[in-house]
């Protein structure tokens, strides 16, 4: 029973049943991950070839994993935007576990005797996002940081006035530069460019994917064929260009986050997942909360040391399982970094959650909190 508006009792009917979340995005988050790892496998190791192999062509098709990985995390963070409440304690809590780990790669290193990039690094490890210490990340919380404004955007724009917004921004920070692109092998840089822009526009991109989809993409069979499609698209210009020995641009040209290919295969990717009917699975939900983590242990100050002298990528370079070597390196840095990362967890749990539940801790946040 509850009560009406005027006053009477009236029944709620039966108790309706809890929602449960699908783990469909959460194994996005896991597969972005292992993309990026991927990518920095190959990209860190300095792994290079002199002749066109099956290998090169593995690295070329690698070295685009890693902004593929990157825009799939901004698109879940827009597509979510109405769940997203701005918290300073999440702020908060980013910053001193990026500090974790990066003063934890910093102890390593000192104790194998490796202190190459430390004095680097040091600094950095104070204040981790307003440094750049780890480039996503800055770019991530400051997305963050402006959501209550971003939602509000959304929320007010019409469908066609978001429509013709995100239209002029895709043509002027991923069409007009690869066009440009193409001659000076390069599609970052035009048109006052930079990273921090590029993933609020993925933001927006998710945010009104779940507000207006076209219908033709709200069918698996539709979202499969553009995913295969986009993927043949990436793959083929590697191809032309290594067999046919094309000068003056790279087999890998369109692998920056900002290129239309690299957001055509993101996002393609995304409404793949979007439209799997993977039911709740808390394992894959409690690795997909570890990803942060993940990403902060091997993008750190031990990247090279893991790369050089854990792995050796480089002596793997010309075998021929080399990528099944790759794969198998991603699996463990994921398998680590997810253990790591529940200790972090416990200890936010038990220790920094505490200190936030202080009550003047809480009034205080709420103050700056103000403006969601």
């Amino acid at each position: 029973m509850a009560w009406g508006r005027s006053g009477v009792r009236v029944p709620l009917g039966p108790p309706l049943k809890m929602k449960l979340r699908k783990s469909n995005f959460e194994l996005l988050r896991v597969v972005s991950i292992v993309c990026i790892i991927l990518y920095h496998s190959v990209w860190h190791s300095g792994v290079a070839y002199s002749a066109i192999s099956g290998n090169k062509i593995l690295v070329d098709f690698l070295d685009m994993l890693g902004e593929l990985g990157v825009n799939c995390f901004m698109l879940i963070s827009g597509y979510f935007f109405l769940k997203t409440k701005f918290k300073v304690s999440k702020v908060i809590k980013i910053s001193l576990e990026a500090s974790f780990y990066v003063f934890l790669g910093i102890g390593v290193l000192k104790l194998i005797g490796d202190t190459s990039g430390v004095n680097w690094w040091l600094p950095k490890g104070f204040f981790p996002i307003l440094n750049e210490a780890y480039w996503f990340l800055t770019v991530y919380t400051l997305v963050y940081l402006f959501t209550p404004i971003l939602k509000k955007l959304i929320l007010v724009l019409s469908k066609r006035q978001l429509t013709v917004f995100l239209g002029i921004a895709i043509f002027i920070w991923s069409v007009w530069p690869t066009m440009l692109g193409l001659m000076t092998n390069e599609t970052e840089g035009y048109v006052f460019y930079n990273r921090f822009i590029w993933g609020g526009l993925m933001f927006l991109i998710g945010a009104y994917i779940r507000m207006y989809s076209p219908r033709i993409l709200d069918k698996l069979k539709n979202t499969i064929i553009l995913f295969l499609s986009s993927t043949g698209l990436m793959i083929l210009p590697i191809l032309i260009i290594e067999f046919c020995g094309i000068k003056g641009i790279n087999a890998n040209f369109f692998w920056r986050p900002n290129s239309v290919l690299m957001l055509i295969w993101s996002v393609s990717l995304f409404l793949l997942f979007r439209k799997l009917e993977i039911k709740e699975n808390k394992w894959i939900n409690l690795l997909a909360s570890t990803t942060l983590g993940i990403y902060l242990l091997h993008d750190g100050p031990m990247r090279y040391f893991l790369w050089n002298q854990v792995f050796k990528i480089k002596d793997y370079s010309e075998s021929g399982y080399f990528g099944f070597y790759l794969l198998l390196v991603a699996g463990i840095i994921l398998l680590v970094g997810f253990v790591m990362n529940l200790g972090w967890k416990f200890f936010e749990r038990v220790i920094l959650d505490k200190i936030f539940d202080n009550i003047r801790l809480q009034k205080l946040m709420k103050k700056i909190e103000f403006y969601e």
